[in-house]
């Protein structure tokens, strides 16, 4: 069984729309960007937006984004493929 654990996006970090909030936007694998607005709780402006890894394969790794994702139409707001040197590859469980 693989071991699920937390680490950092890093991210583009702005001021959200309430004072409680960041807008973040992240690149995937692909080179597309994705935002979304999470707590304040979930974001540390040094490391990034806290993520959990949950499998990693070479150069792409998949995460699960927390509280209510990215901001995505079309996919699925929580799992996102990254690059895996977007992470700061500091596991944590």
């Amino acid at each position: 069984m693989k071991k699920v654990y937390r680490d950092y996006l890093k991210c583009e970090i702005n001021d959200g729309m309430f004072p409680c909030e960041y807008l973040i936007t992240a690149k995937l694998y692909d080179g597309k960007e994705v935002e979304g607005f999470f707590d304040k709780c979930f974001v540390d402006k040094q490391k990034g937006l806290e993520v959990k890894v949950v499998e990693s394969c070479g150069d792409k790794t998949t995460i699960i984004a927390p509280q209510y994702g990215f901001i995505d139409f079309f996919g699925n707001q929580w799992i996102k493929v990254v690059n895996t040197d977007q992470l700061t590859q500091n596991p944590q469980l």
